[in-house]
């Protein structure tokens, strides 16, 4: 394994796609009656471009099969199949659509775009600098006293949809307007500036502690309990990691100790998910908020809990007033197994080992897989307490082909320098020497 590597020029797409993915949703238009954000479009603008570089990969031997390969494009199959069951092939086309291009578009993007070693640490720092001025960017709002950003965005478009923009009590915490910048919500905003932050903590970059500050602040300033904890774990896994680099074990360690104390909890506690609430959450309330709505919307998923219930109106024949929680949400939308393909899509990503002797990466490469595989786990985690949507639901689909991409480049022989493409797209090599 070599213990250092340079730098890739990351191509033009992903670049286009992490910087796009930021901007507020005033700049989005309509075709019709399909609302299309600056990121739908270049997802779809590129996907003739993801088929052309799949048969390129096969072409030259350079694709190696990561289970994420599989799960993603059955995740999106599904949700296609059941709104169609559930709802018509209308409904499905026009609103299951866009989430399937955000999701599975979204992987295919870094996972076939990204093809050289030091691409990954690029993506890592391009998303760390965005995400850190998207932080000060969102100061904005508890400074000023208003969603700065989107005010700014939907005068310039005329833009009326997208979420409160009248302060009502609820955007506010501790006296302060809960800063949500150019994204959707402040948990949404929280999770970003989480995601940031442990990446800059285990890249080397320029101006690293001037990131770390920016997306400490954004973080504070969202005012989420969620991103908060999520972060400190982050750190502390991230510790935990250097700490222990030479136990080979550490992780199945970590895994064990958290199932017995998940064990012992319901042993102790005749209501475990009330202790979490009461001492792991800043607002107490909106935890029980959480646990009343979960609880109608498991009432509701009887009534279909293999297909879902579609995009139905939650305030009209099903009375909820949201879910807050990613995996309910699509149990609801999309059945059970929809949820469970979507978890399965990112632990497939981390099916393939990125360290040891018989693993062809270099040792920052090795760590930054390490790393993802920490943010993949905090965004499940995390979503257990928010729906998933629009900005941070394209990130999702970033970070798992992210993480299955330097799973694959371990399977790949040490190449020599590549040959650049037309358009920066992927640049690739036949490879050479044994396959492992």
């Amino acid at each position: 394994m070599r213990s250092s590597i340079g730098t890739g020029s990351l191509p033009l797409a992903v670049k286009v796609i992490i910087l796009s993915n930021f901007l507020p949703e005033g700049l989005s238009f309509y075709i019709g009656d399909l609302r299309l954000t600056v990121t739908r479009l270049a997802l779809l603008v590129i996907t003739p471009i993801l088929v052309m570089q799949l048969s390129r990969s096969l072409s030259v031997g350079r694709y190696r099969f990561v289970l994420s390969d599989l799960f993603v494009p059955l995740t999106g199959v599904w949700m296609f199949f059941s709104v169609s069951l559930s709802q018509g092939a209308d409904m499905a086309l026009a609103h299951a659509g866009p989430e399937v291009l955000e999701i599975c578009i979204g992987y295919m993007t870094t996972r076939l775009l990204l093809t050289e070693h030091g691409h990954a640490v690029s993506f890592a720092r391009l998303l760390s600098y965005t995400v850190a001025v998207v932080a000060l960017l969102g100061a904005l709002d508890p400074l000023t006293g208003h969603v700065f950003i989107h005010d700014w965005a939907n005068k310039l478009t005329g833009y009326a949809g997208g979420g409160p923009t009248v302060l009502t009590d609820d955007l506010y915490r501790h006296g302060l307007l809960r800063a949500r910048g150019p994204l959707e919500q402040p948990l949404l905003f929280g999770f970003a500036c989480c995601v940031g932050l442990v990446l800059a903590c285990s890249t080397r970059m320029r101006a690293r502690m001037l990131v770390i500050i920016a997306c400490s602040v954004g973080l504070l300033f969202a005012a989420e309990s969620a991103p908060i904890l999520g972060a400190v774990l982050g750190l502390g896994l991230l510790l935990y990691d250097r700490i222990l680099t030479l136990v080979s074990i550490k992780w199945s360690a970590l895994i064990g100790v958290v199932i017995i104390a998940i064990f012992a909890l319901y042993i102790v506690s005749d209501s475990p998910s009330t202790i979490i609430i009461r001492y792991f959450t800043l607002d107490s309330q909106t935890g029980y908020f959480r646990l009343w709505t979960w609880d109608l919307a498991m009432d509701l998923l009887r009534q279909s809990p293999w297909v879902g219930l579609g995009f139905i109106e939650f305030s009209g024949k099903y009375w909820l007033p949201t879910i807050d929680n990613m995996w309910m949400m699509f149990a609801v939308l999309y059945g059970y197994p929809g949820s469970v393909l979507l978890g399965l899509s990112i632990f497939g990503a981390m099916s393939l080992p990125t360290h040891g002797s018989r693993t062809n990466l270099p040792a920052v490469e090795s760590k930054l897989a390490a790393t993802f595989s920490i943010v993949l786990f905090l965004f499940m985690l995390i979503a257990l307490t928010v729906h998933m949507w629009g900005s941070a639901r394209i990130l999702m689909g970033l970070l798992i082909g992210v993480r299955a991409h330097l799973g694959a480049l371990g399977r790949l022989p040490i190449r020599v320098q590549p040959n650049r493409y037309r358009f920066d797209l992927a640049p690739m090599s036949t490879p050479a020497g044994p396959v492992w």
